[in-house]
């Protein structure tokens, strides 16, 4: 009987060590599930502020389009002046240009 006792006895403490070895296992994959779980969240912090760093890039690129779309505008307006400017000039010099060879014409007829 005390060799059934003792084997038993054995058997108990073989179980107690392998039990002793799967809760350290156990804490130690916690540990990885908890440090994945860190990981994770850091990530979704970074995630999260590198959105919000390209939303801000997005939306001074939006108001700097806004800005140069303006500006070409005001351009474009310009230029249309400009241009309506040039061509009444050009015309006032067709117009002289007209006037001067009437001018050399009646110069000629004249002598």
């Amino acid at each position: 009987m005390r060799c059934q006792l003792g084997e038993r006895d054995a058997h108990i403490e073989n179980l107690n060590e392998q039990v002793a070895a799967l809760t350290s296992q156990c804490h130690g994959l916690q540990r990885d599930v908890t440090q994945l779980q860190q990981n994770e969240s850091d990530t979704d912090k970074g995630t999260e502020l590198e959105n919000v760093e390209l939303k801000t890039q997005l939306d001074a690129l939006r108001e700097e389009r806004d800005s140069l779309s303006s500006s070409v505008f005001i351009l474009e307006e310009q230029v249309n002046q400009l241009n309506g400017d040039l061509k009444s000039k050009l015309d006032k010099i067709e117009e002289l240009e007209e006037v001067a060879d009437g001018l050399r014409n009646g110069i000629i007829f004249k002598r």
